[in-house]
C-alpha cells in the first residue's frame, strides 16, 4: 500500500512537470531538429507544432507563433519555407501586441527596504 501511495504521488508529480512545460514552451519540429520557444502567455495552443511541410500560408496563418521565433530570435527554425516566402515574415501585420519595454511609471518610485546604496 505505501508503494503504491508513492507511486501515485509521483505519477501526479510528473504529470504537474508534463502539464507546465506544455503550457510555457512551443516545440517546434523543424526537418532537422527542434526548436524550444517560451511562449508569451501561459497556454496549450500551438505547443507541438510540425514545420516540415510548411508553406507561406502556414506562415500567415500561424502569425504569434512566427512573431514569437522572431523575438527569440530563432527565424531560423524556418529557414526551410523557402525564401520566396520571406515577405509573410512582416510582422506589423500580427494581432499579437508586441511587449513594450518603456511603459514604466513616469516620476520617480520612493526608496523602499529592498534598495541598495550605490545600486540602481
Amino acid at each position: 500500500m505505501k508503494f503504491l501511495t508513492r507511486l501515485l504521488i509521483a505519477l501526479f508529480l510528473l504529470g504537474n512537470l508534463l502539464m507546465m512545460g506544455a503550457v510555457s514552451m512551443h516545440v517546434i519540429r523543424t526537418p532537422a531538429t527542434f526548436v524550444f520557444v517560451p511562449k508569451s502567455q501561459l497556454t496549450l495552443i500551438e505547443t507541438y507544432v510540425d514545420t516540415r511541410n510548411w508553406t507561406a500560408t502556414d506562415l500567415k496563418s500561424h502569425p504569434a507563433l512566427v512573431q514569437r521565433l522572431a523575438q527569440e530570435g530563432k527565424q531560423d527554425a524556418l529557414s526551410h519555407v523557402t525564401a520566396a516566402n520571406a515577405s509573410s515574415w512582416n510582422l506589423d501585420s500580427s494581432p499579437v501586441t508586441p511587449i513594450r519595454k518603456d511603459t514604466g511609471p513616469t516620476e520617480p518610485r520612493a526608496k523602499s527596504i529592498f534598495d541598495v546604496e550605490g545600486k540602481n
